[in-house]
């Protein structure tokens, strides 16, 4: 299903350097971020006791976007084709207008600088969202 997946039509990149970009999380990417969060690394990293099925984290994606928490799909631009790699995500707390910053990546994908350079662009596109002001 991945093939099928980074296949698909140039997904919408918002800011990209010449190895990676950010873009809009996608609900149509819900199989792949799963299979992400199915790594034991990510798993401690969450607190997670246990994996989580492709039906309940589906379920959870709705939520999630709808939810107050900012997340951007991270992609690797080094191929000829746009391929997601990974998740970044911005925790706010309106109240001091802060957030906590987490980067979920792909197995593969690990150990490759896309987390580091990252931060700077979240905190940028995420303030012109109106919901952090």
């Amino acid at each position: 299903m991945e093939s099928d997946i980074n296949a698909s039509a140039d997904p919408i990149v918002w800011i990209r350097s010449d190895t990676c970009g950010l873009g809009p999380y996608r609900a149509d990417l819900v199989e792949t971020y799963w299979r992400w969060e199915q790594d034991p690394a990510v798993l401690v990293g969450y607190g997670r006791q246990q994996p989580e099925s492709l039906e309940a984290r589906a379920e959870g994606m709705a939520r999630q976007l709808r939810g107050e928490n900012i997340r951007f799909t991270i992609y690797d631009l080094t191929g000829e084709a746009a391929v997601p790699v990974g998740v970044a995500t911005l925790l706010p707390d309106l109240s001091v207008r802060t957030a906590e910053y987490v980067v979920m990546l792909a197995p593969e994908a690990r150990g490759r600088g896309w987390a580091p350079r990252r931060r700077g662009w979240c905190s940028t596109t995420a303030s012109m969202s109106p919901t952090c002001g």
